[in-house]
């Protein structure tokens, strides 16, 4: 990850993208364990709303992997259906663990 371009690109100096970002890892953490107990509870309305908020998030950020795999969490969620979202979550994880150590690689 280009922490400097996306710096530049957002408008914010490197430190304060990076403290960002830390926010954003901490914050996705914490919704994806919403968001696995809310696939578990098979709760659609709850699995909707986290996922919207994580696809609109990571957007934000220009993690447009993150964005388009909440997404389809999202819709799978709102048509009732939560097939492959065990998937999704396990490669959003991955994905905001990768972004973690890119950050603290920076520092």
């Amino acid at each position: 990850m280009d922490i400097e371009s996306l710096a530049e690109e957002i408008g914010l100096e490197k430190g304060e993208i990076i403290e960002i970002i830390e926010l954003f890892v901490e914050t996705t953490s914490a919704d994806l364990d919403l968001l696995e107990h809310a696939i578990q509870r098979k709760d659609y309305q709850s699995v909707k709303d986290i996922a919207h908020s994580i696809k609109g998030v990571s957007a934000n950020f220009r993690f447009t992997d993150i964005q388009d795999t909440a997404r389809e969490i999202e819709i799978k969620a709102r048509e009732s259906r939560l097939e492959g979202t065990k998937e999704d979550l396990r490669r959003i994880r991955e994905r905001v663990n990768q972004i973690k150590e890119s950050v603290s690689n920076t520092q």
